[in-house]
């Protein structure tokens, strides 16, 4: 007995409760089962739960994440995420919530979910709607030069140059702000916010003065709700 009190105990690491290639969405899987059913029968009825998750996108994912780090960090950024969805069932197929799960500061953290801004790639949204209502078409020409009309708000293109008159379509193809602007001038805001919410992102509210920088993606949507929005242009216009 004494031999056995004496006896220094070494104890195995703590591991994480989740230890896959794919912990987030795991997170998010178990969330929707305590839900459903309650943690404790979850727990302990042994569940076989088949999902959409596909494991040979989801090592192309977290390979792509990785992949991309240093460049992020040369940035000034820290996190990461990806998620990638099938346009034809709506079902996730890859799922990166952070890039690195075990950092302690944010790895736990699933930028999927967090509300960011989407910069230029709501660009497509409000654009596609004005198209829809004919305020533009892609052959409408719109004058890319310096505005001097809209007081302090005097975005550039991310090339700092001009370009005169561009097609909507060299303006949405190009990513060029100026034109942008003008194309959130002729589809109304309120009616953009609408368009939003047409392609499943529910971030945006009519209470919020978003103003113009709404067209240059200011607004912050989480990933997932941006890649929904993707996925239904992908699938002839229709939402899953």
């Amino acid at each position: 007995k004494k031999a056995a009190e004496a006896e220094e105990l070494n104890y195995a690491p703590k591991k994480n409760a989740i230890d896959n290639q794919a912990p987030h969405f795991t997170e998010k899987v178990l969330g929707e089962l305590y839900k459903k059913y309650g943690e404790e029968e979850v727990t302990r009825s042994g569940y076989q739960v088949t999902t959409t998750l596909d494991l040979r996108l989801q090592e192309a994912a977290n390979n792509a994440v990785s992949a991309g780090r240093a460049h992020l960090d040369a940035r000034g950024g820290s996190n990461a995420s990806l998620v990638a969805i099938d346009p034809k069932t709506g079902g996730i197929v890859a799922y990166v919530g952070s890039a690195d799960y075990e950092n302690e500061q944010w790895g736990k953290v699933d930028m999927v979910k967090t509300a960011r801004q989407p910069g230029s790639s709501f660009k497509p949204i409000y654009y596609a709607d004005a198209l829809a209502r004919g305020k533009i078409t892609p052959a409408t020409e719109i004058e890319d030069k310096k505005i001097t009309d809209l007081g302090s708000f005097s975005p550039q293109n991310a090339s700092r140059s001009y370009y005169g008159n561009v097609t909507v379509r060299q303006a949405l193809g190009w990513s060029l702000n100026i034109p942008s602007v003008r194309v959130m001038q002729k589809e109304g805001i309120d009616n953009a916010i609408q368009a939003a919410r047409n392609v499943g992102i529910t971030m945006l509210k009519d209470t919020n003065n978003y103003g113009l920088a709404l067209s240059l993606g200011a607004a912050e949507v989480p990933l997932q709700e941006m890649t929904n929005a993707y996925a239904a242009y992908a699938n002839g216009g229709e939402l899953n």
